[in-house]
């Protein structure tokens, strides 16, 4: 029988009915693909943007800085080259190129892809780069970055698609992969061309800044809460209408302070002593309070000894500086006399040198007092030493006016009746030399007696935490508790105690040089490790960065550990309230104000905050939007 090459109708319609089935379920599938691979480049583009968000709030040198892009960089010694996923290395403190690959190895993520396996390229603000002779980075830095849609933009992520035109990418440029360049406007910015298939994600400054104000603002407050636990007391904050940031007595709400009021520099070292008196607990089962209580107490007085230097060494300068400026005086005024009468160059002189030397009195006078060097020298002494130079200051000027007027008189007195004047300027040039000398002889004795004791507090803060430590012994014996263990820990807390002793031995003697009286303000001392970052060190990013200018902080009460009255929102009975302003909204301007409504909105900006803010509302607001508000509060 003839075999039959065709098929049925039947057959054959429903076959092709199959067919078709097939062809449009083939194109769903290629159209979710698509859809798929434009899904996975969004998250591509979220996750850089996340990752490049995280990056500036939690760098420990410049919160808010941006890696360099990937592409300029080859260095076999430092193992980084073009498209290895690292960042360029800083050429003095510039990228080698703003535009480049996003530098996924450096941001901790795996290789970023847009939907055609394209790695992610970046473009960083040059305001933003992680460099610290850069500008300072801040709520309120230029990012000097713009693009046609806006204004102050922290960071592109360009997802560049398939080459188009003319693209080449087999080399090394950006315009073989994305059709954007940056063109210098004042601002740079980057234009795309018409024809571009790139997908941008811009950052701007203002979401950026939102998570590292916030970053900032948290840290603050573990500070301050930390601080307020070691000391009792939280610090005064420093008033708005506070130009050089003195933290004042009374006041609640302001700017973190330079200085604070309290007890001068004895009483403080005796405090500070008081915490650190050597351990005569003879359990070991209480050396882990101990030796918390003891790093707490070393931090605060390593902080404090800190400050002591540098406040003997601004006074030794000025004291320094008079005794030159009266020793130059007192052998003018001998010159001027040995011949029994006063020309009218050497008055002149005379009295040049001496408002100069009053001037430098005066100055010595007031920071004496501000930094509590300001006791009698002798328990039978009434006079403080800045009411004693205070008085010899007033007679200093009270005689020298008197020449002056006689010496610049017309007629002008003959020469020879001008020296009983002199003679009374010498006078008072010679009880405030004895003066100045008592000072610098007190001050001199501060440095290297400050010095001994910084050493040896750092050899207990190591005798403590360090290799060898007594913290090391002390988790060795719970983790493995035999006489072994227990013995190891009994020599290495016998070891704390006896440099404790020795410390103690050398604050007595610091203590005794450091005669004082209460200061109005002593430079700002931390008593706890959270709060190194505000240290006055070159190294750490809290003064070099300026973020003094626009955080600000409320207390309930100067006590710590007590039920505060603040409240925010739905949360209340807070002790202490932090909070970021971010930069200027309309209608703010801060060049300089006293207005908390030139920094903060809404309830934030209530102008009981204004001036000393001694008793300003409990309340504050937290606004998500950042149209209308843009405070970031920690609390």
């Amino acid at each position: 029988m003839k075999r039959e090459r065709g098929i049925s109708l039947p057959l054959f319609l429903a076959m092709l009915a199959t067919g078709g089935a097939l062809l449009t379920l083939g194109k769903h599938f290629s159209h979710s693909a698509g859809q798929r691979r434009q899904s996975a480049e969004s998250q591509a583009l979220q996750d850089a943007r996340e990752a490049l968000i995280a990056r500036a709030v939690n760098d420990e040198n410049r919160p808010g800085s941006l890696p360099c892009p990937d592409l300029t960089t080859d260095d076999d010694a430092w193992a980084n080259h073009p498209g290895d996923g690292k960042a360029d290395m800083l050429t003095r403190n510039q990228c080698p190129s703003l535009v480049g690959w996003l530098p996924w190895v450096t941001l901790s993520l795996p290789q970023v892809r847009d939907r055609h396996a394209i790695p992610l390229w970046y473009v960083i603000a040059p305001g933003l780069r992680d460099d610290e002779s850069a500008a300072p980075i801040n709520s309120t830095s230029a990012t000097g970055l713009a693009t046609d849609h806006e204004s102050e933009i922290a960071a592109l992520l360009i997802a560049p698609g398939k080459p188009i035109s003319e693209q080449q990418r087999t080399i090394q440029n950006p315009d073989a992969y994305i059709e954007g360049r940056l063109y210098n406007e004042g601002p740079l910015h980057y234009r795309s061309r018409t024809d571009s298939n790139d997908r941008i994600l811009a950052i701007s400054r203002s979401e950026l800044m939102a998570a590292v104000e916030q970053r900032v603002a948290q840290s603050l407050r573990s500070c301050l809460l930390a601080h307020g636990q070691a000391s009792g007391n939280y610090p005064w904050p420093a008033p708005l209408n506070a130009t050089d940031f003195e933290g004042r007595q009374q006041t609640r709400f302001g700017r973190v302070p330079n200085t604070r009021p309290g007890p001068g520099p004895a009483q403080m070292l005796n405090t500070l002593a008081s915490r650190i008196a050597p351990n005569t607990a003879e359990a070991l089962e209480d050396s882990a309070s101990i030796l918390k209580t003891t790093t707490q107490a070393a931090v605060a007085l390593r902080n404090f000894l800190t400050t002591l230097e540098a406040s003997a060494e601004l006074l030794l300068n000025d004291a320094g500086t008079l005794k030159g400026q009266l020793d130059a005086l007192t052998r003018t005024i001998a010159s001027a006399v040995s011949n029994g009468r006063i020309a009218r160059s050497e008055g002149v002189t005379i009295t040049a040198q001496s408002s100069a030397s009053i001037a430098t009195v005066h100055r010595l006078g007031r920071q004496i007092s501000r930094l509590g060097f300001n006791a009698p020298r002798t328990d039978q002494d009434a006079e403080t030493t800045g009411q004693r130079v205070e008085r010899q200051a007033a007679a200093l000027t009270l005689a020298t006016t008197a020449f002056q007027a006689r010496d610049m008189a017309n007629p002008r007195p003959v020469q020879t009746a001008l020296v009983p004047d002199v003679d009374a300027i010498a006078r008072s040039v010679s009880e405030l030399q004895t003066s100045n000398d008592a000072i610098l002889a007190q001050l001199a004795a501060l440095p290297p007696l400050s010095a001994l004791a910084r050493t040896t507090n750092n050899a207990l803060l190591d005798s403590i935490a360090g290799k060898a430590g007594a913290m090391e012994s002390l988790h060795a014996w719970m983790q493995h508790p035999d006489p072994g263990t227990r013995a190891t820990l009994a020599a290495r807390m016998q070891k704390v105690n006896d440099v404790r002793a020795s410390l103690d031995e050398q604050i007595d003697a610091l203590s005794t040089a450091s005669r004082s009286h209460d200061a109005s303000a002593w430079p700002m001392f931390w008593e706890a490790s959270e709060c190194d970052f505000l240290l006055p060190d070159t190294n750490r990013w809290w003064a070099p960065n300026r973020w003094q200018d626009s955080l600000f902080y409320q207390i309930s009460a100067p006590e710590a550990g007590q039920t505060g009255q603040l409240k925010v929102g739905h949360r209340s009975a807070l002790s202490i309230v932090v909070i970021a302003a971010g930069a200027p909204m309309a209608g703010q301007a801060r060049n300089p104000t006293s207005r908390i409504s030139d920094y903060l909105e809404g309830a934030n900006a209530s102008n009981t905050r204004d001036g000393d803010a001694m008793q300003p509302i409990a309340d504050f607001t937290q606004k998500v939007t950042r149209n209308t508000a843009n405070d970031q509060l920690a609390y």
